[in-house]
């Protein structure tokens, strides 16, 4: 009989890698189902551990006899097992569905609509990810910019050059389904069992090309270099996308699997008056420290054991209506430029797998909540687009026009001061000593720097000379939603499906993967 065991082991015990401990422990074949780590208590850290064995009562004896600190249950019942890809159904419509972009929303509802019968039609701006990524790299170095094919566009969507988290906070079957087909195509084996999976970007890539070749090979289509730059709209319905301003496509259903960066997209789709509203975001700067600071505040003692990942964290405050917190935390990991525009510098985080750079970087942010958007100019549905748009060229201007980001040490930006001497951080093309004061607005410095400080408390160190902040982290999530009804379409553009992260439903890889899940799930309902 399979039973689950149980364990938590003390990190000062643990002498070998975790599965050679585990069988010294137990002397018996296991699967690791679950591992998380508890560091409440500094100096007493612990690896919670459960894994899956097979036992017959001699076994079972023996193992409570020989560790009395194992608890042994019988495993919960199976969940129910996602579909693989189904035979190709008769459509029920002329036009296979065609979905707006291939970031982890487009990429999984395409895959979910294989596991229903159904191909489609994926279209996207920006290139294949081995072009992409050559293109991204040369922007770094070179600060030459491609405006199809950036960190925010192209193949993989924003999340390629990430931290590649696959945590949500979200409780889903569909989150076993998504981590398996991750492992299927490439990542480590542990994402399936670790209680904060991640893959970095160098996994992440090689998943996203193993999942493009399957969706080829199972009768998708996949156009890139392929921007969506108008519609042809008629009673209330999308009947041709326009793309790359020349050739249109002929729909019965659209997809709006797009970035939180996809303003264009998002400026034309007002200009139809496609139903949206503005939505909350924020706003901040990126935090580096090094990494081993970093551990030292979060494991004491424990710092630097072989058991131990680099330390995260993850901080909030509130305060007068603001809502102030660490996002994106990239333990051993740089801070990149992530614009996508012209003129305009933004921030964002990045790891590979190993998490080996040596720092720690997070963005801290301020809520741009609905009574600071209401005293915006604009139009009301893009207010919140509209301050990106001036913090990121305030941005651009501070850092000398040329993509470089402005920084300061975070000791001087709680005190007004402009920074002197000379910076290092992991950021490319380079920095600018800077106030970042400059950039946001009074209202929102004073209240992040009321959170710092906060944190502080909570984090003794974190507030140090050796902390960097660098200008601006603008892109934490999309600045509108684009409303839709129960059943997953447009308010009052019936077969557009508005989904994942630039739709306002999602933040992230895991909740972008799983909404794209449920659009593909609801058209294969209404409509095959």
């Amino acid at each position: 009989m399979f039973y689950h065991l149980y364990l938590s082991l003390p990190i000062k015990q643990i002498k070998l890698p975790l599965k050679d401990e585990l069988s010294n422990i137990l002397k018996i074949d296991f699967t690791i189902l679950k591992k998380s780590l508890d560091a409440r208590r500094k100096g007493q850290i612990k690896l919670n551990i459960t894994v899956k064995a097979e036992l017959n009562d001699k076994k079972l004896k023996q193992l409570k006899y020989i560790c009395n600190k194992i608890t042994i249950i019988h495993p919960p019942p199976l969940l129910e097992e996602r579909g693989t890809g189904g035979e190709a159904k008769p459509l029920t419509t002329h036009h296979s569905p065609l979905i707006i972009g291939t970031g982890p929303s487009g990429l999984f509802c395409a895959l979910r609509l294989l596991d229903h019968g159904v191909t489609s039609t994926l279209i996207e701006q920006g290139n294949q990810i081995e072009e992409r990524a050559k293109k991204v790299q040369e922007f770094w170095q070179n600060g030459k910019l491609d405006l199809k094919s950036n960190v925010q566009f192209g193949e993989g969507g924003a999340g390629t050059f990430s931290d590649g988290k696959l945590t949500t906070s979200k409780n889903n079957l569909n989150i076993e389904y998504i981590l398996k087909k991750f492992q299927e195509w490439g990542a480590p084996e542990e994402i399936l069992y670790d209680s904060k999976p991640h893959i970095g970007t160098d996994q992440l890539q090689k998943v996203i090309i193993n999942l493009r070749n399957y969706l080829i090979s199972k009768g998708c289509t996949i156009k890139f270099n392929s921007e969506a730059t108008d519609f042809v709209i008629k009673d209330n319905s999308i009947k041709e996308i326009i793309v790359n301003n020349e050739d249109a496509i002929p729909t019965e259903i659209v997809v709006l699997a797009i970035g939180n960066s996809s303003r264009k997209l998002f400026k034309l789709l007002h200009k139809y008056k496609v139903a949206m509203q503005v939505k909350n975001f924020a706003v901040g700067f990126r935090v580096e420290h090094p990494q081993k600071l970093i551990d030292k505040i979060q494991y004491g003692k424990d710092a630097g054991h072989s058991a131990l990942p680099p330390a995260d964290y993850k901080l909030t405050f509130n305060k007068n209506n603001f809502g102030i917190y660490s996002f994106c935390m990239c333990p051993g990991g740089k801070v990149i430029a992530a614009t996508s525009e012209t003129e305009k510098s933004v921030t964002n985080g990045m790891s590979i797998f190993a998490r080996n750079s040596g720092f720690a970087n997070s963005a801290l942010v301020v809520s741009v909540n609905q009574e600071f958007l209401s005293k915006l100019d604009g139009p009301k549905e893009l207010r919140g687009l509209l301050f990106q748009e001036i913090l990121e060229k305030k941005t651009f201007e501070l850092g000398g026009n040329n993509y470089f980001a402005p920084a300061q040490r975070l000791t001087n930006y709680l005190e007004n001061k402009t920074e002197s001497s000379p910076i290092n951080c992991t950021y490319n093309p380079g920095i600018v000593n800077q106030n970042l004061n400059k950039i946001l607005p009074e209202e929102l410095n004073s209240a992040l720097k009321e959170g710092i400080r906060f944190f502080d408390q909570k984090m003794k160190g974190f507030i140090t000379q050796e902390a960097v902040l660098i200008g601006t982290e603008t892109r934490t999530s999309s600045p509108i939603t684009i409303e839709r009804t129960k059943h997953g379409n447009s308010l009052n553009t019936l077969n557009l499906f508005p989904c994942g992260e630039g739709a306002g439903y999602a933040g992230g890889i895991m909740s972008s993967a799983l909404d794209g899940i449920q659009i593909a799930d609801n058209i294969a309902k209404q409509h095959f």
